[in-house]
């Protein structure tokens, strides 16, 4: 009973009965458990979030390691990029710097533009493939797919991944208006270098809606234009280059050239004739310039020759045409006395060429009676069907004579395709 007595409350140290509850303090256990259990809540709390922020801290200081790390890589691969021996070398620090960021778009691309460099084609495409599944609509994607695709020969495919470049998304470091028209001029480049002509003309048409007032650009369009063998719309492009910038004669020489291949010869002349002035040194132009007059120099049909120079001009280039035939074709004019056994002409073993000689032979003796000064003067009928059998005797040596034609046969070759384009 003794150590009964001896009970107290731990917390007012009143003498306690066993079994009691102290009269003053209540019931000890169950306060302490009610009172004290949120504290230890707070305290795992507390606990936990110092947890999770020195994770996190962990995790930010390792991300912001691999990122700093990746985009050492990537900068080591940007250098060795400009330099082709070292493709390679680009490669190994691409890899790198996605090895530290699986997730980066802009250096697997990087990578692949590497690849590309140092010949790996099918790794390329590859990488390429895989970002195009992602992103479809990218533009920078589908124009380095394009561009493997023509090292890889693949026209066809080729220009459906410009297309896709496009009417593509560009990144926003791009000028979209910009981007579209140097991927259209690319791929109107490519079209022109496999003979695409009506191709790269629908391109360079878009081109030409797009282009700013910049006179290269307007420039390069119009030779493009000229290469694709429209050269209306490389005269029109021409001119309105050389408005915003008329002081750079190498338009004049490429007017020049449009008109030529417009036929519209007097027009080419004039602009040549500036072009060479200022430019002296294009040798091609100056040659071309020099074939135009020598073309004005036996054109009978220019205005302002009177009718006895226009006469003397329509005989000469008869005489041209007549000795050309009988060059070509040596039964053309056979001699007064032939030889018993004449040899095989050259050239006539066809059926239809020899007819053909045939016709022109009888066409010439028509006119040759009438191709004296005093009585072609005024006759324009006589003159016309002379100038007639002029183009159409070159045309035909031009097609089944084996022997190279002469100065004057260019001429009047030139001279045929301004006429008759222009009648």
């Amino acid at each position: 009973m003794r150590a009964e007595e001896d009970i107290s409350c731990p917390r007012c140290g009143q003498a306690l009965r066993a079994g009691e509850p102290c009269p003053t303090c209540g019931p000890l256990s169950n306060e302490w458990t009610l009172r004290g259990a949120p504290y230890i809540f707070v305290i795992l709390v507390v606990i936990l979030i110092a947890g999770f922020s020195i994770t996190r801290l962990a995790v930010s200081a390792y991300q912001s390691k691999q990122r700093s790390l990746a985009a050492m890589w990537y900068q080591r691969g940007m250098k060795q990029m400009q330099d082709k021996q070292s493709a390679s070398k680009a490669v190994d620090d691409f890899e790198n710097a996605l090895a530290h960021q699986l997730e980066n778009n802009e250096y697997r691309l990087r990578l692949s533009e590497a690849l590309i460099q140092a010949g790996r084609l099918t790794e390329a495409r590859a990488h390429l493939l895989s970002l195009w599944d992602q992103r479809p609509g990218d533009s920078l994607v589908n124009l380095e797919l394009a561009r493997l695709s023509v090292q890889r020969g693949e026209i066809d495919v080729a220009v459906r991944y410009y297309e896709g470049a496009i009417y593509g998304v560009w990144p926003s470091g791009e000028v979209p208006s910009k981007a579209r028209l140097s991927t259209r001029i690319e791929v109107a480049t490519l079209l022109l270098e496999n003979h695409r002509s009506q191709q790269a003309q629908s391109q360079l048409i878009a081109a030409v809606a797009e282009a700013p007032q910049e006179f290269d650009i307007w420039q390069q369009l119009g030779q493009m234009f000229l290469q694709a063998g429209d050269p209306q719309r490389s005269y029109t492009t021409l001119l309105h280059a050389r408005r915003l910038n008329p002081r750079d004669h190498r338009v004049d020489i490429a007017l020049g050239e449009a008109a030529f291949q417009m036929n519209k010869f007097d027009l080419a002349s004039r602009w040549l004739y500036d072009g060479v002035l200022a430019v002296p040194d294009d040798k091609q132009a100056a040659q071309l310039l020099k074939q135009l007059n020598e073309v004005e120099a036996v054109d009978p049909f220019r205005t302002g020759l009177n009718s006895r120079d226009r006469a003397l001009r329509v005989i000469k280039l008869y005489r041209a045409a007549f000795e050309r035939l009988d060059q070509c074709f040596a039964s053309f004019n056979p001699p007064a006395t032939a030889p018993s056994q004449p040899p095989a002409p050259p050239g006539i073993a066809n059926p239809f060429v020899l007819q053909a000689v045939s016709g022109m032979r009888d066409w010439s003796n028509q006119l040759k009676p009438r191709m004296t000064e005093p009585r072609l003067r005024g006759q324009t009928d006589v003159q016309e069907n002379a100038m007639r059998f002029v183009f159409q005797a070159e045309q035909t040596a031009q097609q089944y004579c084996s022997l190279p034609s002469r100065p004057i046969d260019q001429t009047i070759q030139l001279l045929a395709r301004e006429r008759w384009t222009n009648e």
